[in-house]
C-alpha cells in the first residue's frame, strides 16, 4: 500500500521552497525527502523580481501539484497560488507598449506656446523614445531604481500605449 500524502507534508515542502530557497538546479534532497519529482520554470520580471512556477509530482499521487511563488523586491517572498492538477504558468503576457508621444495642449495657455512646444516635440521625438527605452531598461536592471537623467527640453506630453501579447520572460 502506498504511503498517503498528508497536508502537513505538503505544507512542509512549500515552506522549504519559500524559506529555504533550494538550489534551482538541484532538488535531489527535497525529492528524496518528499518522494517526488520537482521541475521549475522561472519568469524574470526584472533584476530583483522573479516568479517561480513549480510542478511537483508525488510518487504516491497521480495529480501533480502546481505552485507559483513570487520572490523579489516588490512583495518579498510569497506563495501566489497552489493548485492540484491545474497549472497557473502563463503562456504569454499582455503588456502596454509605448506607441506615441503627443503634446498635452491643455497645459499651455496660448497658441504660440503650443506651437513652440509642438516644434520641440517634433524635433526631439526620437530622443524622447530613446530616453524612455533606456530608462525602462535601467529600471529593469536595477529593479526600479533608475538614476538616468534627461537633458531633453521640459515639455508636457501624454503617452499613448497599445496592448501587445508577448512571450513570458522565462530564464
Amino acid at each position: 500500500m502506498k504511503n498517503l500524502l498528508t497536508e502537513e507534508q505538503v505544507e512542509s515542502l512549500l515552506d522549504k521552497l519559500v524559506y529555504e530557497e533550494p538550489q534551482l538546479n538541484d532538488f535531489s534532497e527535497l525529492q528524496k525527502e518528499f518522494d517526488c519529482e520537482i521541475s521549475v520554470d522561472i519568469e524574470k520580471h526584472n533584476q530583483l523580481q522573479y516568479t517561480y512556477y513549480y510542478e511537483i509530482t508525488f510518487n504516491n499521487k497521480d495529480t501533480p501539484l502546481f505552485v507559483e511563488i513570487e520572490n523579489g523586491i516588490n512583495n518579498g517572498t510569497q506563495i501566489n497560488n497552489v493548485e492540484w492538477g491545474i497549472s497557473n504558468k502563463p503562456n504569454y503576457r499582455i503588456v502596454e507598449v509605448l506607441k506615441d508621444i503627443i503634446l498635452d495642449k491643455s497645459y499651455y495657455n496660448t497658441r504660440k506656446e503650443i506651437n513652440k512646444a509642438q516644434a520641440i516635440l517634433d524635433a526631439n521625438k526620437s530622443k524622447y523614445f530613446d530616453y524612455i527605452r533606456r530608462n525602462n531598461y535601467d529600471n529593469y536592471v536595477t529593479g526600479g531604481n533608475s538614476n538616468l537623467k534627461s537633458n531633453l527640453p521640459d515639455i508636457h506630453v501624454n503617452y499613448i500605449y497599445e496592448e501587445k501579447e508577448v512571450d513570458v520572460n522565462f530564464i
